[in-house]
Formats: structure tokens, sequence, C-alpha cells
């Protein structure tokens, strides 16, 4: 479905969660696989996560605003992220962990929720306020930096805050 309406709709099949709902059952996928996908050889799960990391970087490096999204290619880092997770439920020893459980991976693992909350309107409000849909490389690498630079603040004063907030009890002992 995603396919066909990426082709006629491409607002609505990123939307729509009947066009996405794969992915979400990819990632439910190997939630119940765990106890099998922990038994697969670890060379076998260490190359299946550089493949993985190898597909989103493609995804990441190829995809312009050219590319129909959703649609088909969507698969490309979807797939890839759900090797690079199936992969590291073995902790295989040669496996992107050694990547990126590197500190700055951790540390942008961190702020990942946030950068992912801010990273798209920061581009788009900026292309659009110049009157282009793409802009350059640069300038695109100083937005994104303006992003993470947000998405650390947001992370530091709102998110990790209410996550680690207690709430008070309802009852009394």
């Amino acid at each position: 479905w995603s396919i066909i309406q990426t082709g006629g709709n491409p607002t609505a099949a990123y939307f729509s969660p009947f066009t996405r709902a794969w992915e979400l059952a990819l990632g439910a996928l190997i939630a119940v696989g765990t106890s099998w996908l922990r038994r697969v050889p670890s060379t076998a799960a260490a190359a299946m996560t550089w493949v993985g990391l190898g597909a989103f970087m493609v995804a990441a490096f190829a995809f312009d605003s050219s590319t129909p999204y959703p649609g088909s290619l969507v698969a490309i880092p979807v797939v890839g992220a759900g090797m690079v997770i199936a992969g590291g439920v073995g902790i295989p020893s040669l496996g992107t962990e050694r990547l990126i459980g590197l500190p700055p991976f951790r540390w942008l693992g961190k702020v990942s929720y946030s950068l992912y909350l801010w990273h798209w309107p920061i581009l788009i409000l900026a292309a659009e306020h110049v009157g282009k849909t793409t802009l350059s490389l640069s300038t695109n690498l100083v937005l994104v930096g303006m992003a993470l630079a947000v998405s650390v603040v947001t992370y530091s004063v709102i998110e990790n805050p209410i996550r680690q907030a207690r709430l008070p009890s309802l009852v009394s002992v």
C-alpha cells in the first residue's frame, strides 16, 4: 500500500499508519524473535549488523528530495535498522556495537529522540524561508548542527527531567 500511495499521494503515504504499519511490525517480529536471534552464530550476527548499518548509511547519503518516500525505498533504512538490532541481540564481538558503542555515538544516541523531533522542522522551515525545496549540503550541515544544539538543550531541560521524574503516590501506605 505504501508503494501505491506514495505514487499518488506521498504526504498521505508518509503519515498514514496503514502504509507504515509494516515498519512497526518488523520491530515487533525482532522483539518476539529475540530468543531465536540469540542463537544466530556470532559471525553471521556481526555481518548482519554491518550490512544493516551500510543499508541505512546508503539511504542517508543517497536519498534526496526527489526520492519517492516512503514507497519501496523505505525498505532500505528500515530493514537496515532491523538488521542492526536483530544482529545485535547476540552481542557479537565484531558487530557494529564496536563502533556505535563508542562514547560519541552513545552521546548521540542519548539525544537522538530530541534530534529526531527537531531536525526536520528546522530543515523545512529554513528551506521554506528562502523559497527552495532543497538547500546545499553545507547549509544543511549547519542546520543539522543547530538542530543538534537545540536537541541537547531540549534533552537536558525537558526530556531527561521528565523521564527521571517521580510521580507522587496517589495511595498512602
